[in-house]
């Protein structure tokens, strides 16, 4: 009982002053205090805290409540999109397979973790290199928990007056709080670099001191996503903050032999399951976004102009030019003939490659 003596006035303070983050982590105090001595009672408030706000986020998704803007209001500071009928199919390696899929059901049973006094995740840094597939998780959580994705703009938010960056990135984070929502925050590195950076004004100390509060207090029935290409650059005290770190890398093996069926083989023209695997093992320095366009760009060719769906893979390859591999040509012509066409002749590589022959020949015979 003394325990909840002690919350008490910090709740009535905070619910007269309306400090919602101060009133949940006092009502998370007290459950976890009444779980023994009045179990029923504390059933009753874990249930308020979990359902409160349930229905907001439908009022924010049709556009009712106006998205936060700069302060000339002309340039909204936020992208809003209701993800409820995302059909892209999701490829998630087993090293963070079961971390996603863990953090789904903790949302999921978010009341229950509640009842025994325990905050549920809510906070995720994703970090990796660019096409990994980092704003496509953040969309897949959204469908999955059926909850408004909110993109801070970083183009309209960051301003070069100062003290403004910091008054949006506020402004943005109070709005996301306002009603249950996701908040991602891409490009997280621009407003939450290390501190120690000696040519910085104030504004950047500023706006990560403002960033380390706010997830520390984040609303229960909110997610805050953050995406870095550049993880090394954030200030040490951000990454303790959120609850999961993960790295998202390019795909191994067995998932680019996924990505690579699921991409091509669309029913344009029939695959060979050979070729697919000749891919996935061939070009191993790929993310799912490469593969993406790549596969898009052989199938306009295919439907466009027809030919083979080989040669227009491999003419997609080059000349979208999203592998910076050296000497891309030679070794997709060397894998070609080692794993994929081991009987043809350097003019049936020619034809399939749609390369000179003579180039066909001198990448042999360097290989020998």
């Amino acid at each position: 009982m003394n325990h909840i003596n002690k919350n008490l006035p910090n709740l009535i303070k905070a619910a007269f002053e309306n400090d919602i983050e101060t009133v949940e982590l006092s009502s998370l105090n007290i459950i976890r205090a009444l779980k023994k001595e009045d179990e029923d009672t504390a059933k009753k408030i874990s249930a308020l805290l979990s359902n409160y706000r349930s229905g907001a986020s439908l009022t924010r998704a049709f556009g009712q409540e106006p998205v936060p803007r700069d302060e000339e209001g002309l340039n909204s500071l936020v992208k809003l999109e209701n993800n409820e009928d995302f059909s892209s199919k999701i490829f998630l390696s087993k090293k963070y397979e079961e971390t996603i899929d863990n953090f789904l059901k903790n949302r999921e049973h978010m009341e229950k973790l509640i009842d025994f006094g325990i905050a549920p995740s809510n906070s995720l840094l994703l970090y990796g290199e660019p096409g990994v597939g980092k704003t496509f998780l953040a969309k897949y959580i959204s469908n999955k928990t059926q909850l408004p994705l909110i993109t801070l703009d970083l183009s309209s938010t960051i301003s070069s007056y100062l003290g403004k960056t910091g008054k949006n990135i506020k402004e943005v984070l109070d709005y996301a709080k306002r009603s249950p929502s996701i908040l991602f925050l891409d490009e997280f590195d621009a407003i939450a670099k290390r501190r120690d950076d000696s040519s910085d004004l104030g504004e950047l100390k500023r706006t990560v001191n403002v960033l380390l509060k706010e997830l520390e207090t984040w609303p229960f029935d909110c997610i805050l996503i953050a995406a870095t290409n550049h993880p090394e650059l954030l200030d040490n005290a951000i990454w303790r903050r959120f609850d999961l770190k993960i790295e998202v890398e390019k795909p191994d093996k067995s998932l680019r032999l996924k990505l690579w069926k699921y991409y091509l083989d669309r029913g344009v023209v029939e695959i060979n399951d050979d070729f697919i695997f000749f891919l996935s093992s061939t070009l191993t320095d790929v993310s799912p976004s490469d593969i993406e366009q790549i596969s898009s760009s052989s199938l306009q060719k295919q439907i466009v102009s027809g030919g083979s769906i080989e040669t227009n893979t491999i003419k997609s390859i080059i000349e979208t030019n999203v592998i910076s591999e050296h000497n891309l040509k030679k070794k997709l012509v060397v894998a070609l003939k080692k794993e994929y066409e081991k009987n043809a002749t350097q003019r049936d590589l020619a034809k399939l490659t749609g390369f000179p022959l003579s180039s066909i020949n001198r990448y042999l015979k360097e290989e020998e």
